[in-house]
């Protein structure tokens, strides 16, 4: 009613007032039966008659201006702010757990690429096979078939911005567990938002990416194939084929790989490829260990490990 008065012409509300204060004050004539009915009748009871109703009026502020506008928003307590930086730890550790899933993938379909002849996967044109386009040769190449480092690679950035970015979320929450007002969890709270933010992003360039390169992946497989036969793969076991060296110098890009000394290197490489050739790719935490208790330590070329920020 107040609402519908409130939009009203103001000299026409005025009115309405009126008359509902007129009306208030004329009895209707009827019948003392009628009256002592009324009187009897449990709704003819005043508010201060209902206990419950009476709490409630009593908690109310004695004026109204004394009441909170209605554009002020409330402010959160403490154990709100808390819960708020526990779901963006939540959510940080979804991203990293999100980076494993699409590694897992991407080590999959390197799998896949490996395994085709190189004859096959590197020439555009070939006798009774589908043609393929050449910037998809050299696309895949650069991707599944390069030996540097995959901090130097645009490809991976994503992936190394996203795990970052969230590692921090883990070390603020981590770090603002002694802050005792809300005043000093607001900035954190505000920070951490707008890292899960960033991170976010970077998980959906790389979803983008391998969808990307599960279609180029695709495109050589079916081409590996003449119709009525099954596809032609190689052996990856063997270490000095061309197929079997180009696979291994692949793995050697891996970041468990990068991270150990050079003299172990080799042998973690035979280990892992002749894994990956009798089971496949297994799944790991490869990019939630590296970020586990909010430390960062992804590693740049030359094993100085970097924060985020570049420091």
């Amino acid at each position: 009613m107040i609402k519908l008065l409130a939009n009203m012409d103001p000299e026409l509300a005025h009115e309405i007032l009126a008359a509902m204060s007129t009306k208030r004050h004329i009895q209707p004539a009827s019948s003392p039966s009628c009256n002592e009915a009324a009187a009897s009748s449990p709704s003819s009871a005043t508010p201060n008659d209902n206990p419950a109703v009476q709490k409630w009026l009593d908690g109310l502020p004695s004026d109204p201006s004394d009441l909170y506008r209605v554009s002020k928003r409330p402010m959160p307590n403490l154990s709100v702010w808390k819960d708020w930086l526990h779901w963006s730890k939540t959510e940080a550790l979804d991203v990293l757990a999100s980076l494993d899933a699409k590694e897992h993938r991407y080590r999959q379909l390197g799998l896949q690429y490996h395994s085709i002849s190189r004859g096959l996967r590197l020439q555009p044109t070939q006798p009774d096979r589908t043609a393929i386009n050449h910037k998809v040769i050299t696309r895949l190449m650069d991707i599944l078939e390069k030996d540097t480092p995959r901090v130097r690679q645009a490809w991976f950035m994503p992936w190394h911005k996203a795990s970052m970015f969230a590692a921090e979320i883990v070390k603020m929450v981590e770090e603002a567990h002694p802050l005792t007002t809300a005043d000093s969890l607001m900035p954190v709270h505000k920070e951490c938002q707008a890292h899960l933010c960033m991170a976010t992003k970077f998980v959906h360039d790389i979803h983008r990416k391998i969808r990307g390169l599960e279609a180029m992946v695709e495109a050589v497989c079916m081409r590996s194939q003449r119709k009525g036969e099954e596809g032609t793969k190689v052996d990856l076991g063997k270490r000095w084929s061309r197929e079997g060296e180009m696979f291994r110098v692949w793995i050697g890009t891996f970041p468990e790989i990068v991270e150990v000394p050079e003299l172990k290197k080799l042998k973690m490489v035979d280990e892992l490829a002749g894994e990956m050739c009798v089971i496949g790719v297994r799944k790991d935490v490869w990019w939630s260990k590296t970020a586990r208790d909010g430390e960062i330590v992804a590693k740049d070329e030359g094993g100085m490990a970097f924060r985020l920020g570049g420091k």
